[in-house]
């Protein structure tokens, strides 16, 4: 059961991450197969890291729990552009 659970969630993140790459290609039609790559894969992550920690800890561990372990501005979502942080982790 825990098998199909995960396919399922795998298919999915699958499936997001060639509809964003498309996109990315269809806005950005000079970029190379690994710039689309790593472009849609931080997207993905971004996408993944949000549902692990705004969606699903908090429901896991109860709000207590979760602020103890992550704050209790954990839960709130940062909506301030800070120019310090550099997105992309070209070679």
């Amino acid at each position: 059961m825990i098998q199909l659970l995960f396919t399922g969630v795998q298919t999915i993140f699958l499936r997001a991450h060639n509809i964003i790459a498309k996109a990315i290609f269809a806005a950005n039609p000079t970029f190379s197969n690994d710039e689309i790559y790593e472009e849609t894969r931080q997207i993905i992550t971004a996408l993944f890291q949000k549902i692990v920690y705004k969606d699903w800890l908090p429901i896991l561990f109860g709000p207590d729990a979760y602020n103890q372990y992550f704050g209790s501005t954990a839960t709130t979502v940062q909506t301030v552009y800070d120019p310090t942080v550099n997105i992309h982790f070209k070679n």
